[in-house]
Parts: C-alpha cells; structure tokens; sequence
C-alpha cells in the first residue's frame, strides 16, 4: 500500500484525464464533468507533473494526446472499465436487474417511451432505466446494457447488434398543410418554411440532400429556420411553425396520433439508418437480452402497434 501511495499519481487527476482524452477537448470534458475548464487544466498540469512528462499537445480549439499521454490514457480507460464492471456486478449482486437503455432523445421520447408502457404490462418484472443524450455512444461515459441512435457515429468504436431501414420524408402539422389548401407538391417545399436540423455531431440528412435526391433545387440557406436538436425541432413542427423532415422511427408514434402529417409521398431510404448496440453483451436469458430482443423486433416493425410481449 506504501508503494502504492508513492508511485500513484493524484486519483482526482484521472477522471479529467479520461475525459480530455476521449473527448479532445478540455472543455468539452469540463461539461461532462461538471467542472470549469480551468480545473480541468489544473488536473492535467498536476497530473503532468506527477507523472513528469507532458500528456497532451495542444491545438487551436483542441488537444491531442501524445505517445505518453496516449499508453496512459489506454491504461486508464481499461482500469476504469476493470472498476466499472465490477461495481455494477457488486450492485447486482442479489437484486433485480436493471435494464439501462442509452438512446438518443427523439428516439426516446417519441419511439421506446410509448412503447415501454404497453412492455410494463406484460413484463412488470423487468426495471427499465433510460438515458437520453445526443451524444455519440462512443463517447458515453456511463454503462448502459443497449443503446439506440440513429447514425453509426461510433467510428467503429461499437459495432451494432442491429441495424434497421430508416425512412426520411416530409412532415409538418394538420394546420399548417390546412394553410397551404391540404396538400403541396415536390416542386412547392422549397418555397415553404422549411425547419432544418444542423448537428455539428453528425451529418444528419437535411434540406438539400433530400430535394437533391429527388433532382428539385434546394432553397437559400436564408430561408431556413436552424434548430440543432431533433426535438426541439419537433415541437417547432407541432406547433405550426413549418415542414420538417422526419424520420419515421421517432415520428410514428406523432403520425398515428395526428399531431403531425406527412406532406408528400416521396421518401427517401437509408438501408441501415436506425441502430442498437450492447457494449457489455447479453447474458442468454437476461432480462437485458429478453428487452433487446423486444426492441429488436419493434425497430423491424415500425408502422406496427407496439408489441405485447409475453
């Protein structure tokens, strides 16, 4: 233990460390943390010192680890996940299984949520925790049993379990097309309000690579209203405020309710749009693989009521 206390560098260095590292950023590691990133810097700077070597270059607007920095960080990283799991087998130990479930906040929201409640009733026995974040999954800190998201931007970090077809097509509300006589075609949406997503995490399908695809020319960049979160944009549908692209896994849910309606009739298809994954795999039997593969076979049926499982 004396040894130990002698060679060890301060613990409270680590967990900033870990997270510049993965992220690149310490500023986007002092969000993740809760921290200024002054203090990130300070743990670096002492950790630096600790160890006597310098553990990242820094960048304009980034940092990168160096040779040293980067046999540190994979030793952290793997005594990190070493202690994780042990602790979540210690905490499971003789209690019931939780479930967690990593997915991004429209896919929750408007696609697993609902569907959980009709799986409560059938299967009360399985403890379902969800976490929503946009965040890429590569880059999630906390363990979870199954992710969803709807683009591989794991960098093959994760490799998914199941990849599904995702449809991407025009939505907007019942009194919004009401306006605009109850119906428009191809040839109209450049001139309507168009409500675009920009998320700097992801190239997301926008404006001009769908009315590209199907050969009509893109508005103006100035003509159209930017939000940076899906569900925001969303509301901004609901609410009258103009036409959205959807995709239908996270908008079946609005369509069948009438809150939103689709305009057009062309759609466009990603083969492999909508994915999960299970980082720490499935124990046969689990009540974690028994919930993958309900969710599996939702993903697969999407126009579909959710499932009652028995």
């Amino acid at each position: 233990m004396s040894r130990l206390r002698r060679t060890l560098p301060p613990l409270s260095t680590l967990l900033p460390f870990e997270a510049a590292a993965r992220l690149g950023s310490f500023s986007l590691a002092a969000n993740e943390l809760h921290l200024t990133q002054a203090a990130i810097s300070r743990h670096i700077k002492a950790l630096e010192a600790s160890v006597g070597t310098s553990l990242f270059e820094r960048q304009h607007r980034r940092v990168v680890l160096t040779s040293a920095g980067l046999k540190l960080s994979e030793t952290v990283r793997a005594a990190f996940a070493a202690i994780s799991d042990d602790a979540e087998a210690l905490r499971n130990t003789g209690a019931d299984e939780t479930v967690t479930v990593y997915a991004e906040l429209a896919l929750a929201a408007y696609w697993l949520v609902p569907r959980l409640a009709v799986l409560e009733q059938t299967r009360p026995e399985i403890d379902v925790r969800v976490i929503t974040s946009n965040q890429s999954l590569d880059q999630v800190a906390d363990p979870f049993d199954i992710g969803l998201q709807t683009s591989p931007r794991t960098r093959d970090k994760l490799v998914p379990a199941i990849a599904v077809q995702e449809e991407i097509f025009p939505i907007c509300s019942p009194a919004y097309l009401a306006r605009r006589g109850g119906s428009l075609a191809l040839a109209d949406i450049p001139g309507e309000t168009l409500l675009s997503l920009r998320d700097e995490a992801f190239n997301w399908l926008d404006w001009e690579g769908f009315l590209s695809h199907f050969e009509v020319t893109p508005p103006q960049d100035a003509n159209l209203r930017k939000h940076n979160n899906y569900a925001v944009l969303l509301q901004a549908v609901i609410s009258g405020q103009g036409i959205a692209l959807g995709w239908r896994h996270s908008i079946s849910r609005l369509l069948e309710s009438g809150a939103v309606v689709r305009v057009l009739d062309e759609t466009y298809e990603v083969e492999d749009g909508v994915f999960a994954y299970t980082p720490r795999g499935l124990k046969p039997g689990s009540k974690a693989e028994h919930l993958f593969n309900w969710i599996g076979d939702e993903l697969r049926s999407p126009g579909s009521e959710p499932s009652r499982s028995g």
